[in-house]
């Protein structure tokens, strides 16, 4: 288990990196976002028990990877968005939306 100063760490690094990657999509989208900050979960868990159907409150849902890396030092993430089947049809109205105004 990490130690507490590691996983605030983490927690602040994790918040910097995702406010700024989802609030560029929803100012690209033109909308506004609200989110809570970044927690640990399934600390030494298998992802694949984690996204158990029994574990999800949706139906479906759309899976976003987004990887981050800093050049000339030891530092990558990924950023995994999990967005549920009701938000789905929602972004795809707006990409379709942008699609139009081009």
């Amino acid at each position: 288990m990490r130690c507490a100063v590691e996983q605030e760490l983490l927690l602040e690094t994790s918040n910097v990196l995702n406010g700024a990657c989802l609030t560029g999509i929803a100012d690209q989208l033109g909308e506004e976002l609200f989110y809570s900050p970044p927690s640990i979960l399934g600390q030494g868990e298998r992802i694949a028990k984690m996204l158990e159907r029994d574990n999800l409150q949706w139906e479906s849902a759309l899976s976003v990877e987004i990887n981050y890396k800093l050049e000339n030092r030891s530092f990558d993430c990924d950023l995994l968005l999990l967005m549920p089947d009701t938000v789905i049809s929602h972004l795809a109205g707006k990409l379709d939306q942008m699609l139009e105004d081009l």
